[in-house]
């Protein structure tokens, strides 16, 4: 006598219900992180944008100090003992003297020779405080010191301060 064994082969055409939801699960995990990838990366990208640009603005206004304290005679605005938002320095060349740099709407100006004010910074960038303070020590020497403090305008979390410090003889 001949035993018959059945054997089913099993002849599928596509997956379980299981299955897809098994590998939607991982599917899901794996672009989820993938988007918090690149949304961190889109994040760092603008935050070290808007340092650089800070930075960027601290070096041009810190320059055109420097450049205009080389040539520098004497002070004008603010007189010794006084902090203002103007500082006007009278130079030794006529082409610059005066020279001054103003705080109006969020940014810094540089007049030179009393021609028409020229903004220093960019506006993607916020100055929240210009000072010039014209401290008196002797009656020989006395420094000036001028301080910036700046924010980004796209994010507000990003600040910077400066003390820029020059001796005066």
């Amino acid at each position: 006598m001949r035993k018959y064994t059945h054997t089913y082969l099993r002849t599928e055409e596509g997956l379980t219900l299981l299955e897809v939801l098994l590998y939607s699960a991982i599917l899901a995990i794996f672009l989820s992180a993938a988007f918090l990838a690149v949304q961190q990366m889109f994040s760092f990208r603008a935050a070290l944008e808007s340092r650089h640009e800070m930075i960027a603005n601290e070096e041009l206004v810190g320059e055109r100090l420097q450049w205009i304290m080389l040539q520098a005679s004497r002070i004008e605005e603010p007189a010794p003992g006084a902090t203002s938002s103007l500082l006007r320095i009278a130079t030794f060349q006529s082409s610059t003297s005066p020279a001054v740099f103003s705080f109006s709407d969020g940014q810094i100006f540089l007049s030179l020779a009393s021609s028409t004010a020229r903004a220093l910074t960019n506006n993607r960038v916020l100055i929240e405080g210009f000072e010039a303070n014209h401290v008196s020590s002797a009656a020989v020497s006395s420094t000036l010191e001028v301080r910036i403090r700046l924010r980004d305008r796209a994010r507000s979390g990003a600040t910077s301060s400066i003390i820029y410090t020059f001796p005066i003889f």
